[in-house]
């Protein structure tokens, strides 16, 4: 993997993160790699981080 496909991952996690305040919650943010609609939310049993932009596919499942 190359350090800009790292950079930007981290970008959209800490994005990701950083807007999901609530568990269970479902919440739209812009991805910082192709400026499209991503929605992340957070797990209401153990917490965990799920994220997936609609335009360029990038996604993390904690």
């Amino acid at each position: 993997m190359e350090d800009k496909e790292v950079d930007d991952f981290l970008k959209f996690v800490n994005i990701a993160n950083d807007v999901c305040k609530e568990k269970g919650k479902s919440y739209e943010f812009i991805c910082p790699e192709c400026n499209g609609k991503a929605i992340a939310i957070r797990d209401e049993f153990n917490g965990h981080l799920y994220a997936k932009c609609e335009g360029c596919d990038m996604s993390v499942i904690q």
